[in-house]
């Protein structure tokens, strides 16, 4: 009966540690989503400015300041450090150590549709995620 007792302590303790382990990853995974969100949330106040700018001049912006927007670090949250507009329209994120990938960034990048008159597309990439 000792025996079986003690196994059984074995065998609940290693499932106590388990669900210990298995929520903190559960914890971690929610905070990167939520640092992610916050950076598309503050990228997409981008894609109006870098689209208008599009269809006024046919081309995309290569700054912040084309797209009629402030200095990069003006853009930033808990999380993000900056949201940059870089060459060829594309919208930058960069994440602060806060986020668990300092340096980290997201990609938006913008293309014409044809056809259809100052309309844009994104596709976001990332090489941190």
């Amino acid at each position: 009966m000792k025996k079986h007792l003690i196994t059984f302590l074995v065998a609940f303790v290693a499932c106590v540690a388990a669900l210990y382990a298995y929520n903190q990853y559960q914890i971690r995974k929610f905070q990167t989503v939520a640092h992610l969100v916050e950076g598309l949330t503050l990228a997409s106040s981008f894609k109006g400015p870098v689209a208008g700018y599009f269809a006024a001049e046919g081309r995309f912006p290569k700054t912040n300041a084309e797209a009629g927007l402030g200095p990069a670090q003006q853009y930033h949250g808990q999380s993000v450090t900056s949201v940059a507009v870089t060459a060829g329209g594309r919208i930058v994120v960069t994440f602060n150590d806060k986020s668990g990938i300092a340096g980290g960034t997201i990609l938006l990048t913008p293309a014409a549709l044809h056809g259809v008159d100052g309309n844009v597309s994104w596709e976001c990439t990332s090489p941190s995620f």
